[in-house]
């Protein structure tokens, strides 16, 4: 009698082992997926895409939870501008932001999109905009794509840096100084914009090292055509057809 009792007990031990076994497998598999999804519709506020080692290559979000300008490994804005989103982030294999894509608009102010590229280390070199302001009651646009080298000798962790540092100066004269011996220390390029102007006219615009234009050949808002040659000061100085 012992020894049925005991055989018993030994097959109900084995039955309660191979069903808690099998109720561990069941629970362990049921969070395996096979690694792809079909969803008819997904509704989210962020949605970051990553590398098998956890790195983030996208970004994509609303307003509230677009992330900030990051570069190695730093946030560098420390108050996000509010046209920063909703939209579409890019980052390289060290975990700097490269561009993206970021639009919004409306409440009567007009909208605007935004499409770039940043140079490594440093900001955008290519842009392709639009944008809408109110001016008075006359709504003023922008359309088009700007091209503009960013300073190879130095990163932009290191601008703002610098720019963080002389805000905590109080007097206007010395900030100024020292803004003016900085950017005269950086590396400029020539820029470029090809679209439509604030003015109506559109054509190609070419600037020097400091922003100021020094070629334009544009159509304007009453459909002539024009080649202007301007000064370092912005005055023409030769213009087709002659005025």
């Amino acid at each position: 009698m012992n020894n049925k009792l005991q055989s018993r007990i030994r097959n109900l031990e084995f039955y309660n082992g191979f069903l808690t076994l099998l109720i561990i497998c069941f629970l362990l598999f049921s969070f395996v997926k096979s690694g792809k999804e079909k969803f008819e519709e997904i509704s989210a506020e962020r949605i970051n895409i990553i590398e098998r080692d956890g790195s983030t290559r996208m970004v994509i979000a609303n307003k509230k939870l677009l992330p900030a300008v990051t570069l190695n490994g730093k946030t560098l804005s420390k108050n996000p501008r509010p046209d920063r989103g909703p939209g579409m982030l890019f980052y390289n294999d060290e975990g700097d932001e490269i561009g993206g894509y970021l639009f919004g608009g409306g409440s009567g102010a007009g909208n605007y999109g935004h499409i770039s590229m940043d140079q490594y280390k440093q900001d955008q070199v290519i842009r392709m905009k639009y944008s809408e302001q109110m001016d008075g009651t006359e709504r003023l646009t922008t359309a088009g794509i700007f091209v503009q080298g960013q300073p190879s000798n130095i990163t932009s962790d290191r601008i703002v840096a610098f720019y963080d540092s002389v805000a905590v100066i109080t007097d206007k004269e010395i900030r100024r100084k020292l803004i003016r011996e900085f950017n005269a220390g950086l590396e400029k390029s020539n820029s470029l914009f090809v679209g439509k102007s604030q003015e109506n006219a559109y054509g190609l615009f070419l600037a020097d090292k400091n922003n100021k234009e020094r070629l334009n050949l544009y159509v304007d808002s009453l459909g002539q055509p024009h080649l202007d040659f301007l000064d370092a000061t912005g005055k023409v100085i030769f213009s087709l057809p002659g005025k």
